[in-house]
């Protein structure tokens, strides 16, 4: 397995569970065997026509197979995309909260102080 750093422990579980998958998938295709032979009595025409036809068949699961990895990538792709948007939301968020912590406290400070002016003024 290649070495990738990922954001969420999630992430790479959701990524191992994709590759268990596609290995699954690999050992059933390949498990399938090699298609029963070339006919008997039909002479080398036959046997011809019929390795044409397991050809085509090969390439047909070729190309599902590239199109159903370059769907799994893109989908991977987006679940990523999606969740760094998440994490940035949420630092912005969490930025703002900081923002408006800062402004109640001063806030209460400029009270504070006002406060102990209006004391001094009545004593004084």
């Amino acid at each position: 397995m290649t070495e990738i750093y990922f954001s969420s422990k999630y992430t790479l579980l959701y990524i191992l569970k994709e590759e268990e998958e596609e290995e699954e998938e690999e050992e059933e295709e390949g498990g399938g065997g090699g298609g029963g032979g070339g006919g008997g009595g039909g002479g080398e025409e036959g046997g011809e026509e019929e390795e044409e036809g397991e050809g085509e068949e090969e390439e047909k699961k070729k190309k599902k197979k590239k199109k159903k990895k370059k769907k799994k990538k893109k989908k991977k792709k987006e679940e990523e995309e999606k969740e760094e948007e998440e994490e940035e939301e949420e630092e912005e968020e969490e930025e703002e909260e900081e923002e408006e912590e800062k402004k109640k406290k001063k806030k209460k400070k400029k009270k504070k102080k006002k406060k102990k002016k209006k004391k001094k003024k009545k004593k004084g």
